[in-house]
């Protein structure tokens, strides 16, 4: 056997024994919000639904999570808060119904707080971009996107 073929099977060996011993595991934050674009491209003063995912990763035995609209959107239906709690692996889909009233490029926000427990204090996002013409209205998580 030669040395650069020694070389690469003690790499692989290395590679394989530490493959999910968690060296290079980047850590999960322990709530993670994901909005669902609305379907399609619906037109100004055209109700649609808007959900935000909240994701627990770990136990959170109490979170918040706030939506904040700007003024160009009208909340319809749903609530732009929850309060509760969320056992890790659990995912907790908030539906709202929205109005883009005025064109114009704008964002929209959420965020989670956690209020209780090992992970009390910390707080994770989620943002939404917006792109609103009198014809179309067009949603992106990517702020570059239009």
């Amino acid at each position: 056997m030669t040395r650069l073929s020694t070389g690469i099977l003690l790499a692989l060996a290395i590679g394989a024994c530490s493959h999910g011993a968690g060296l290079a595991q980047k850590k999960q934050p322990p709530v993670v919000l994901t909005f669902v674009l609305p379907v399609g491209s619906p037109g100004m003063q055209q109700d649609t639904g808007l959900d935000l995912t909240v994701r627990a990763t770990s136990e959170l035995p109490q979170v918040k999570v706030n939506l904040r609209l700007p003024p160009e959107i009208s909340l319809i239906s749903g609530s732009l808060s929850w309060t509760g709690t969320l056992h890790a692996g659990e995912e907790r889909r908030l539906a709202q119904r929205v109005r883009v009233v005025r064109p114009g490029d704008f964002t929209l926000g959420a965020s989670a707080e956690i209020l209780d427990g090992p992970y009390q204090g910390q707080v994770a996002g989620a943002v939404l971009y917006i792109h609103a013409t009198p014809d179309a209205v067009r949603w992106s998580r990517n702020p570059g996107a239009f």
